[in-house]
């Protein structure tokens, strides 16, 4: 437990790009928010649980709020998340398609 950097704020000081993961599932979506520093250190920065069916409009509104929560910086100001990978396994890969083209998204996966 030497290595581990305990922090405060919801973005840690070092980080200057946000990028987030979201893996698909029948009944869910989660999604992992990724803090990146210099030299590729990387911090989890958020995990965020969406329940509910992936063909229902409910549930992707909430995945879109997520994708564009803001998150605050050590030095106070905010950060968006600038780039999202969005698994399509498991689910109808386009209802992914569809919702990506309204977001900061980089790309699909199975």
């Amino acid at each position: 437990m030497d290595k581990v950097v305990r922090y405060t704020a919801a973005v840690p000081a070092r980080v200057v790009y946000l990028t987030a993961g979201i893996d698909s599932q029948r009944n869910r979506f989660e999604m992992y928010v990724w803090g990146w520093a210099p030299g590729e250190e990387a911090f989890l920065v958020d995990k965020i649980i969406i329940m509910g069916r992936p063909d229902e409009e409910e549930t992707l509104l909430r995945v879109d709020a997520a994708i564009n929560k803001k998150y605050r910086h050590a030095d106070g100001t905010e950060m968006t998340i600038s780039r999202v990978c969005w698994d399509i396994g498991g689910i109808d890969g386009e209802i992914v398609y569809q919702r990506s083209k309204n977001t900061v998204f980089s790309g699909c996966c199975r």
